[in-house]
Protein backbone atom coordinates (compact mmCIF):
# COMPACT_ATOMS: atom_id res chain seq x y z
CA UNK A 1 0.00 0.00 0.00
CA UNK A 2 0.98 3.51 -1.01
CA UNK A 3 2.31 5.62 1.65
CA UNK A 4 -0.30 7.79 3.78
CA UNK A 5 0.33 11.47 3.30
CA UNK A 6 -1.30 14.09 5.42
CA UNK A 7 -2.24 17.38 3.00
CA UNK A 8 -1.84 20.30 5.58
CA UNK A 9 -3.26 23.47 4.23
CA UNK A 10 -3.04 27.28 6.53
CA UNK A 11 -6.40 29.64 6.10
CA UNK A 12 -7.00 32.40 6.26
CA UNK A 13 -9.70 34.17 4.27
CA UNK A 14 -9.60 32.13 1.32
CA UNK A 15 -13.33 32.04 -0.21
CA UNK A 16 -12.01 32.70 -3.48
CA UNK A 17 -9.41 30.30 -3.57
CA UNK A 18 -9.70 27.72 -1.03
CA UNK A 19 -12.08 25.26 -2.24
CA UNK A 20 -10.68 25.30 -5.84
CA UNK A 21 -7.27 24.25 -4.51
CA UNK A 22 -9.22 21.43 -2.71
CA UNK A 23 -10.77 20.02 -5.55
CA UNK A 24 -7.21 19.59 -7.22
CA UNK A 25 -6.30 17.31 -4.60
CA UNK A 26 -9.70 15.45 -4.58
CA UNK A 27 -8.58 15.27 -8.97
CA UNK A 28 -4.64 13.82 -7.84
CA UNK A 29 -4.18 10.00 -9.10
CA UNK A 30 -2.69 9.44 -5.19
CA UNK A 31 -5.81 8.78 -3.03
CA UNK A 32 -3.76 7.74 -0.12
CA UNK A 33 -4.16 11.36 2.06
CA UNK A 34 -6.01 12.49 4.66
CA UNK A 35 -6.80 16.65 3.72
CA UNK A 36 -5.72 18.90 7.21
CA UNK A 37 -7.00 22.57 6.73
CA UNK A 38 -5.73 24.97 9.52
CA UNK A 39 -7.97 27.96 9.64
CA UNK A 40 -6.26 30.95 11.46
CA UNK A 41 -9.61 32.88 12.20
CA UNK A 42 -10.68 33.69 8.59
CA UNK A 43 -13.50 36.08 8.49
CA UNK A 44 -15.13 35.70 5.08
CA UNK A 45 -16.97 32.78 5.40
CA UNK A 46 -14.47 30.81 3.43
CA UNK A 47 -14.41 27.55 6.50
CA UNK A 48 -18.31 27.53 6.47
CA UNK A 49 -17.86 27.31 2.27
CA UNK A 50 -15.75 24.43 3.13
CA UNK A 51 -17.06 22.34 5.21
CA UNK A 52 -20.50 22.49 3.03
CA UNK A 53 -18.48 21.25 -0.08
CA UNK A 54 -15.84 18.88 1.65
CA UNK A 55 -17.42 17.10 4.63
CA UNK A 56 -14.00 14.61 4.74
CA UNK A 57 -11.92 17.26 5.55
CA UNK A 58 -10.01 17.43 8.61
CA UNK A 59 -10.56 21.21 10.01
CA UNK A 60 -8.63 22.58 12.86
CA UNK A 61 -9.97 26.07 14.00
CA UNK A 62 -7.29 28.19 15.63
CA UNK A 63 -9.75 31.02 17.25
CA UNK A 64 -7.16 33.26 16.27
CA UNK A 65 -4.73 34.05 13.59
CA UNK A 66 -1.58 32.33 15.02
CA UNK A 67 0.60 32.73 11.55
CA UNK A 68 1.48 30.09 8.68
CA UNK A 69 4.17 29.00 10.94
CA UNK A 70 2.46 28.12 13.58
CA UNK A 71 -0.38 27.48 11.15
CA UNK A 72 1.88 24.64 9.47
CA UNK A 73 3.02 23.13 13.05
CA UNK A 74 -0.48 22.52 14.38
CA UNK A 75 -1.31 20.83 10.82
CA UNK A 76 2.28 18.37 10.71
CA UNK A 77 1.05 17.43 14.35
CA UNK A 78 -2.28 16.73 13.69
CA UNK A 79 -1.34 14.84 10.58
CA UNK A 80 1.18 12.75 12.42
CA UNK A 81 -1.24 11.99 14.59
CA UNK A 82 -3.51 10.34 12.18
CA UNK A 83 -0.57 8.29 11.04
CA UNK A 84 1.12 10.11 7.98
CA UNK A 85 4.39 9.04 6.91
CA UNK A 86 4.86 12.10 5.05
CA UNK A 87 3.04 15.45 5.15
CA UNK A 88 3.00 17.58 2.19
CA UNK A 89 2.88 21.52 3.46
CA UNK A 90 0.59 23.37 0.59
CA UNK A 91 -0.73 27.02 0.30
CA UNK A 92 -4.58 27.64 0.37
CA UNK A 93 -4.44 29.34 -3.21
CA UNK A 94 -2.68 27.09 -5.29
CA UNK A 95 -3.94 24.46 -7.80
CA UNK A 96 -2.15 20.97 -8.63
CA UNK A 97 -1.47 19.07 -11.96
CA UNK A 98 -3.37 15.65 -11.64
CA UNK A 99 -0.33 13.31 -10.95
CA UNK A 100 1.94 16.09 -8.42
CA UNK A 101 1.42 13.87 -5.52
CA UNK A 102 2.22 10.59 -7.02
CA UNK A 103 5.46 11.86 -8.67
CA UNK A 104 6.85 13.67 -5.34
CA UNK A 105 6.12 10.70 -3.13
CA UNK A 106 7.55 8.23 -5.45
CA UNK A 107 10.70 10.57 -5.32
CA UNK A 108 10.89 11.18 -1.87
CA UNK A 109 12.29 9.68 1.04
CA UNK A 110 13.11 9.54 4.53
CA UNK A 111 16.29 11.83 3.75
CA UNK A 112 14.75 13.44 0.47
CA UNK A 113 12.39 16.02 0.23
CA UNK A 114 10.82 16.68 -2.85
CA UNK A 115 9.30 20.02 -4.43
CA UNK A 116 7.67 20.88 -8.00
CA UNK A 117 7.80 22.92 -10.45
CA UNK A 118 5.56 25.92 -9.58
CA UNK A 119 3.97 28.37 -11.92
CA UNK A 120 2.15 31.71 -11.67
CA UNK A 121 -1.21 30.67 -11.89
CA UNK A 122 -2.50 33.58 -14.37
CA UNK A 123 0.72 32.83 -16.11
CA UNK A 124 0.68 29.29 -17.23
CA UNK A 125 4.11 29.18 -18.61
CA UNK A 126 5.91 31.10 -16.82
CA UNK A 127 8.19 29.70 -13.59
CA UNK A 128 7.66 31.36 -9.79
CA UNK A 129 10.06 29.02 -8.39
CA UNK A 130 11.90 25.92 -9.54
CA UNK A 131 13.77 25.34 -6.06
CA UNK A 132 15.83 28.51 -4.25
CA UNK A 133 19.39 28.57 -3.12
CA UNK A 134 20.26 31.34 -0.28
CA UNK A 135 22.38 34.04 -1.27
CA UNK A 136 24.76 33.84 2.15
CA UNK A 137 26.68 37.16 0.81
CA UNK A 138 23.76 39.13 1.77
CA UNK A 139 21.77 36.31 3.74
CA UNK A 140 19.13 36.35 0.69
CA UNK A 141 16.85 33.70 -0.19
CA UNK A 142 16.30 33.71 -4.33
CA UNK A 143 13.70 31.46 -6.33
CA UNK A 144 15.85 29.92 -9.50
CA UNK A 145 13.66 30.18 -12.78
CA UNK A 146 11.81 33.59 -11.19
CA UNK A 147 9.89 35.28 -14.04
CA UNK A 148 11.37 32.72 -16.66
CA UNK A 149 9.61 30.98 -19.66
CA UNK A 150 9.75 27.15 -19.16
CA UNK A 151 12.40 25.73 -21.00
CA UNK A 152 14.90 23.13 -21.15
CA UNK A 153 16.99 24.44 -18.32
CA UNK A 154 14.19 23.80 -15.89
CA UNK A 155 13.30 20.04 -16.98
CA UNK A 156 16.17 18.41 -15.06
CA UNK A 157 15.68 17.43 -11.56
CA UNK A 158 18.10 18.62 -9.52
CA UNK A 159 18.95 18.86 -6.10
CA UNK A 160 18.58 22.38 -4.36
CA UNK A 161 19.22 24.16 -1.27
CA UNK A 162 15.85 25.63 -0.57
CA UNK A 163 12.09 25.63 -1.71
CA UNK A 164 9.13 27.52 -0.51
CA UNK A 165 6.53 25.18 1.34
CA UNK A 166 3.30 26.37 -0.87
CA UNK A 167 4.50 22.79 -1.87
CA UNK A 168 6.56 20.57 -0.36
CA UNK A 169 6.43 16.93 0.30
CA UNK A 170 8.23 15.66 3.72
CA UNK A 171 8.66 12.41 5.47
CA UNK A 172 7.78 12.59 9.40
CA UNK A 173 11.39 12.05 10.65
CA UNK A 174 12.25 15.05 9.24
CA UNK A 175 10.76 16.96 12.05
CA UNK A 176 11.91 14.64 14.72
CA UNK A 177 15.54 16.08 13.55
CA UNK A 178 14.76 18.98 12.23
CA UNK A 179 12.35 20.31 14.52
CA UNK A 180 9.23 22.28 13.49
CA UNK A 181 9.03 25.92 11.96
CA UNK A 182 10.07 28.72 13.79
CA UNK A 183 7.24 30.44 14.48
CA UNK A 184 9.24 33.35 15.91
CA UNK A 185 8.89 34.67 11.64
CA UNK A 186 5.11 34.46 12.12
CA UNK A 187 5.09 34.39 8.08
CA UNK A 188 8.05 34.48 5.39
CA UNK A 189 11.55 33.11 5.85
CA UNK A 190 10.05 30.06 8.03
CA UNK A 191 10.17 28.15 4.72
CA UNK A 192 13.79 29.28 4.18
CA UNK A 193 14.58 28.91 7.93
CA UNK A 194 13.77 24.88 7.86
CA UNK A 195 15.14 24.46 4.32
CA UNK A 196 18.68 25.23 6.53
CA UNK A 197 17.86 23.53 8.98
CA UNK A 198 17.35 20.42 7.22
CA UNK A 199 20.47 20.85 4.88
CA UNK A 200 22.37 21.09 7.83
CA UNK A 201 21.23 18.12 9.69
CA UNK A 202 22.17 16.18 5.99
CA UNK A 203 18.41 16.33 4.50
CA UNK A 204 18.23 16.99 0.62
CA UNK A 205 15.45 19.34 -1.24
CA UNK A 206 15.10 17.28 -4.70
CA UNK A 207 13.61 19.49 -7.62
CA UNK A 208 10.84 17.46 -9.73
CA UNK A 209 9.73 19.25 -12.55
CA UNK A 210 8.05 16.55 -13.73
CA UNK A 211 5.43 17.30 -11.08
CA UNK A 212 3.81 20.75 -11.83
CA UNK A 213 1.82 23.51 -9.97
CA UNK A 214 0.29 27.02 -10.47
CA UNK A 215 0.40 30.00 -7.43
CA UNK A 216 -1.72 32.81 -7.07
CA UNK A 217 1.58 34.31 -5.67
CA UNK A 218 1.54 36.54 -2.38
CA UNK A 219 -2.46 36.36 -2.97
CA UNK A 220 -2.87 35.72 0.96
CA UNK A 221 -0.98 38.76 1.92
CA UNK A 222 -2.25 41.06 -0.54
CA UNK A 223 0.90 41.36 -2.98
CA UNK A 224 4.31 41.87 -2.83
CA UNK A 225 4.38 46.38 -2.31
CA UNK A 226 1.54 45.31 0.65
CA UNK A 227 2.11 46.66 4.38
CA UNK A 228 1.97 43.06 4.93
CA UNK A 229 4.68 41.70 3.04
CA UNK A 230 6.62 44.64 3.26
CA UNK A 231 6.77 44.88 7.32
CA UNK A 232 7.25 40.70 7.41
CA UNK A 233 10.09 40.60 4.60
CA UNK A 234 11.81 43.58 6.37
CA UNK A 235 11.92 42.04 9.68
CA UNK A 236 12.57 38.80 9.32
CA UNK A 237 15.36 38.81 7.27
CA UNK A 238 17.43 40.53 10.20
CA UNK A 239 16.34 37.67 12.38
CA UNK A 240 17.61 34.70 9.85
CA UNK A 241 20.64 36.93 9.63
CA UNK A 242 21.49 36.63 13.12
CA UNK A 243 20.78 33.50 13.30
CA UNK A 244 22.84 32.43 10.66
CA UNK A 245 25.50 35.07 11.01
CA UNK A 246 28.33 32.69 10.94
CA UNK A 247 27.64 31.77 7.13
CA UNK A 248 26.49 35.61 5.87
CA UNK A 249 28.89 37.74 4.78
CA UNK A 250 27.77 41.04 5.37
CA UNK A 251 26.51 42.37 8.56
CA UNK A 252 23.24 43.44 9.22
CA UNK A 253 24.74 47.41 9.23
CA UNK A 254 25.61 47.09 5.46
CA UNK A 255 21.94 45.36 4.93
CA UNK A 256 20.11 48.24 6.58
CA UNK A 257 22.03 50.69 4.81
CA UNK A 258 20.75 49.61 1.40
CA UNK A 259 17.38 49.29 2.65
CA UNK A 260 16.91 52.46 4.33
CA UNK A 261 18.34 54.06 1.00
CA UNK A 262 16.27 52.49 -1.08
CA UNK A 263 13.33 53.27 1.89
CA UNK A 264 13.75 57.10 1.86
CA UNK A 265 14.13 57.17 -2.27
CA UNK A 266 11.03 55.45 -2.32
CA UNK A 267 8.94 56.83 0.55
CA UNK A 268 6.55 59.05 -1.55
CA UNK A 269 6.55 56.72 -4.85
CA UNK A 270 5.71 53.27 -2.94
CA UNK A 271 3.14 53.71 -0.23
CA UNK A 272 3.79 50.58 1.65
CA UNK A 273 7.52 51.25 1.51
CA UNK A 274 7.38 53.09 5.16
CA UNK A 275 6.23 49.50 6.87
CA UNK A 276 9.90 48.43 5.98
CA UNK A 277 11.27 50.94 8.39
CA UNK A 278 8.60 49.59 11.11
CA UNK A 279 9.62 45.84 10.88
CA UNK A 280 13.45 46.99 11.04
CA UNK A 281 12.58 49.04 14.21
CA UNK A 282 10.57 46.20 15.48
CA UNK A 283 13.30 43.63 15.35
CA UNK A 284 15.59 45.33 17.20
CA UNK A 285 12.74 46.20 19.53
CA UNK A 286 13.16 42.38 20.31
CA UNK A 287 9.05 42.36 18.46
CA UNK A 288 8.71 38.60 16.61
CA UNK A 289 5.94 36.68 16.12
CA UNK A 290 2.71 38.57 14.88
CA UNK A 291 2.13 42.31 14.10
CA UNK A 292 -1.35 43.79 14.83
CA UNK A 293 -1.29 46.94 12.17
Amino acid sequence: MKPKVGIVIVNYNGLNYQNEAIRSIKEQTYSNYEIIVVDNNSTDGSIKELKKEFEDVHVIETGDNLGVAAGNNIGILYALKLGAEYVMLLNNDIILSTDLMEILVEKASEQVITVPKIFYYDKKKIIWSAGGYVDWKTGTPHHIGLNQCDGSTFRLERYVEIAPTCCMLIHKNVFKHVGKMDERYFMYYDDTDFCVRANLKGYKILYVPSAVMWHKVNSSSGGLDSKITRYYCARNILYFMDKYKYKIKDTKRERLKCEIKYILENWMVKKNVRYSLVGFIDYFRGRMYRKDF
